[in-house]
């Protein structure tokens, strides 16, 4: 259960290492919110496999997007609650959802901060997306017995900033037990 945590937050930063998106942009049009969704997801399909924006999944996103105040969000978000991971036949099973950081903020690897910067997505930051790192870390997960088996990304346009957040359902092998 400790690996499937620590693949998920591993995913999870990878996803924001691929979002790491710098460039300063004018406010978004609506319709910019579903490009960026679009865009996030082709890349997550790419890297995944997977061929569907999940619905329950991009739920997920979309609830967490909800809970950003001022471009930051509460990093309890961050954490796999116990009770939402799952027992199924020999798999743990956790859904996962989170809003991409802005990682030039500072606040997402600080200890001491209760809170992270959202990534504001712009038309400039979104067309620099690139999934090398990403499929490499997807790559190293399966190695390590977790599958990514839905994926859903949610964008969202708040006074005129576009945020993204993904949601993912993963499964981790438990090991056979030796015969005692």
């Amino acid at each position: 259960m400790k690996m499937l945590k620590k693949m998920a937050a591993l995913l999870l930063a990878g996803v924001m290492a691929l979002a790491l998106l710098t460039a300063c942009g004018d406010n978004s049009a609506p319709s910019f919110a579903q490009t960026a969704e679009e865009k996030m997801f082709a890349v997550l399909s790419e890297s995944t496999g997977l061929k569907e924006n999940d619905t329950e999944m991009k739920n997920l996103a979309a609830q967490t997007l909800d809970k950003i105040k001022d471009g930051k969000v509460t990093k309890e978000v961050l954490k796999v609650n116990p009770e939402d991971i799952e027992k199924v036949d020999n798999k743990y099973r956790a859904k996962v959802s989170l809003p991409i950081p802005d990682l030039k903020a500072g606040d997402y690897d600080d200890n001491n901060s209760k809170t992270y910067t959202v990534l504001e997505v712009t038309p400039d930051n979104l067309a620099n997306v690139d999934n090398t790192q990403l499929t490499q870390m997807i790559a190293t997960m399966k190695k390590n017995g977790v599958e990514i088996e839905k994926i859903g990304v949610a964008a969202k346009t708040v006074n005129g900033k576009t945020y993204i957040a993904v949601g993912m359902q993963m499964s981790m092998t438990i090991p056979a037990q030796p015969a005692q």
